[in-house]
């Protein structure tokens, strides 16, 4: 369990005997242990190596969550749908079954599919999660609705972000600036002058993080 030493042998394996069989589990711990330092595409390098697609039950629920999520932030979109459909079927846990529906659903929004990445999203609020999921899958919606040429619904998603669920700086920063965008595009005398109160809003917030103290 060296996991850089384990790498450079996979990677030269990899490379001048691309057709040797390593048994998959040693890719599963290669890869898992990546992404579970959010090293997600060097995760999704070995992962992808470690799947069955095609036999589910070969794979451990542990190692399909990781790939799909690990291929879901290396940009690799398409192959994230199957392992994160495949955790979906299996998954018993409520709160990551809603974690698995807004991943597909920001997978299906990057592959331009705006229909499957909002159902796949309100999924994910049906189960009621809790916390920064919650404020994060009602911010796609809103990025949904952008998408979809629509910013008077992509407001009535972020401005709640805005005004009740956004728990932490960096959420209610993005809350505010795309709140801000939607309104500003929706127009009208009540949405300019709210986009105005939270520039304000936003402005405060970005000078209380840099005169912050620093360790």
């Amino acid at each position: 369990q060296a996991r850089e030493e384990l790498k450079t042998e996979l990677d030269a394996l990899l490379k001048n005997y691309p057709k040797e069989k390593v048994p998959r589990p040693v890719f599963a711990w290669l890869g898992t242990s990546f992404a579970a330092d959010k090293n997600y595409p060097e995760g999704w390098r070995y992962l992808k190596y470690a799947i069955t697609p095609k036999k589910p039950t070969d794979t451990k629920v542990v190692v399909w969550r990781a790939a799909g999520r690990s291929a879901l932030e290396a940009g690799a979109y398409e192959e994230s749908l199957r392992p994160l459909e495949i955790v979906l079927q299996v998954e018993e846990n409520k709160y990551r079954q809603a974690e698995t529906n807004y991943f597909l659903g920001r997978a299906h929004l990057a592959l331009k599919d705006p229909e499957r990445a909002r159902k796949a999203t309100e999924a994910c609020l049906t189960l009621k999660p809790q916390g920064e999921l919650n404020a994060k899958a009602r911010l796609l919606l809103g990025d949904i609705a952008m998408a979809q040429g629509d910013p008077n619904t992509a407001a009535q998603y972020y401005v709640p972000v805005v005004e009740l669920y956004s728990t932490d700086p960096a959420t209610a920063t993005k809350a505010l600036r795309r709140a801000i965008s939607a309104l500003e595009l929706k127009g009208g005398k009540e949405s300019l002058k709210s986009a105005k109160r939270y520039r304000e809003k936003l402005e405060k917030l970005q000078n209380a993080a840099q005169s912050a103290p620093r360790d």
